[in-house]
């Protein structure tokens, strides 16, 4: 795909702090589309912060160029 980036190991700032995108999980079962699909995100000190694809994508559009 010549117009996507792939996000696993690319750094954005979420809620005032620097994380690295590690993983993406997909939940099958989930209570709504909206939590379908979670990202991981993992701080320097290990701290690893689950977050929705809806709630990470203002961040992602405004902080991921090509």
């Amino acid at each position: 795909m010549q117009d996507a980036v792939d996000l696993i190991g690319k750094n954005i700032t979420y809620d005032n702090s620097s994380y690295i995108i590690a993983r993406v999980w997909f939940v099958p079962d989930a209570v709504s589309p909206k939590h379908n699909i979670y990202f991981g995100l993992s701080r320097v000190d290990g701290v690893m912060l689950n977050v929705p694809y809806v709630d990470l994508l203002p961040y992602l559009t405004q902080q991921i160029k090509l």
